[in-house]
């Protein structure tokens, strides 16, 4: 995710806006992991970092799918 998108997020969360970020992902191995350096399927590494900037920005998430 790039940080201009997260911009957008907190700034409409902010203006009082629910927000839902669905990001699609329709191919194999589309979810980069930089710890591993490979390209998978198992989109945890990105997910668990999305979260961590939410918390830091303040977004509360009620669920992930």
């Amino acid at each position: 995710m790039m940080s201009w998108v997260l911009q957008y997020l907190v700034g409409l969360h902010q203006l009082g806006h629910e927000i839902y970020f669905v990001e699609k992902s329709g191919w194999r191995n589309s979810c980069f992991n930089p710890v591993r350096n490979v390209m998978t399927d198992d989109c945890g590494y990105k997910l668990k970092q999305f979260m961590s900037y939410c918390h830091v920005s303040d977004l509360v998430i009620d669920g992930v799918l």
